[in-house]
């Protein structure tokens, strides 16, 4: 048994409306979680920087502290060259993930078909069949 559904123009726009709001959604949420992956990627890097500078610096501690210069300023002098080094990389990570969010943002371009191409579209195939909007009702099986 085939049963049918009574839909009128208004509905089909309506229905269609409601796809499209679903759509726009799901697609900014896929470009949010990009966005967000640049980011995260960005700070794992960093974050690995940063524990291999405490690495060097803690090698360096322990070499230094077994030939007897501990307290000597070589320490400080190599911890602040790593620390510079390790901030410069940091921020080429911070600028390298802004490009590339950039460059996902530039080409951004989603849109869905225009709602009021499709809306008009209706009205027309009911006025030309000498129906008002709210009369007109179409079934589908």
């Amino acid at each position: 048994m085939a049963s049918s559904t009574t839909m009128s123009i208004q509905d089909i726009i309506d229905m269609y409306q409601g796809l499209q709001d679903q759509a726009n959604q799901a697609n900014e949420t896929r470009y949010q979680d990009i966005l967000n992956l640049f980011q995260g990627q960005g700070e794992t890097s960093k974050a690995m920087i940063d524990r291999s500078v405490a690495e060097q610096n803690s090698q360096d501690r322990q070499s230094l502290a077994s030939r007897g210069l501990f307290n000597s300023t070589i320490q400080d002098v190599n911890r602040n060259q790593r620390t510079t080094t390790g901030n410069l990389a940091k921020s080429q990570i911070d600028e390298n993930v802004a490009m590339n969010k950039a460059g996902v943002m530039e080409r951004k371009t989603e849109s869905g078909p225009d709602a009021g191409f499709y809306t008009t579209l209706l009205q027309m195939i009911g006025q030309n069949q000498g129906m008002g909007q709210n009369q007109r009702s179409y079934s589908f099986q």
